[in-house]
């Protein structure tokens, strides 16, 4: 009994060539996907960090023209990612001085639907303000 096809190759060859082939083109579809979720979380954390760094630049043009307000507050974010942004801005009166602030912007994202897509970007600055 002869165990070949039409060009000599037997059927144990295709076989192992099909396996192969197989889990071959599963680890690079996983290593495709795995690509693509590293990507969307880079572009995530750019546009938050512009977020971010737009809420700082909204207080230093205040501190330009009169003094900052201490506290912190929370603003939400939507239509800049896939789920709504927080922005959390505290700012502080620095210890021994009355026109130095620290200004600590906080933004959040994503939720528990999909956890690989959650983060958070903190930036720290102080800004000079003049006296009330």
């Amino acid at each position: 009994m002869r165990n070949k096809t039409r060009n000599g190759t037997t059927l144990v060859e295709l076989l192992v060539c099909l396996v192969f082939l197989a889990t071959t083109v599963g680890s690079m579809c996983y290593a495709i996907a795995q690509a693509q979720n590293v990507a969307a979380n880079a572009g995530d954390r750019l546009l938050v960090m512009g977020a971010v760094m737009d809420q700082i630049e909204a207080q230093r043009s205040t501190a330009l023209t009169t003094a900052l307000t201490t506290g912190t507050t929370t603003t939400t974010k939507t239509g800049v990612v896939w789920t709504s942004i927080n922005l959390t801005t505290a700012i502080s009166l620095v210890s021994g001085y009355t026109d130095l602030y620290k200004v600590d912007v906080t933004g959040t994202w994503g939720n528990s639907t999909i956890p690989t897509r959650n983060g958070s970007i903190e930036v720290i600055t102080y800004m000079r303000a003049p006296h009330v």
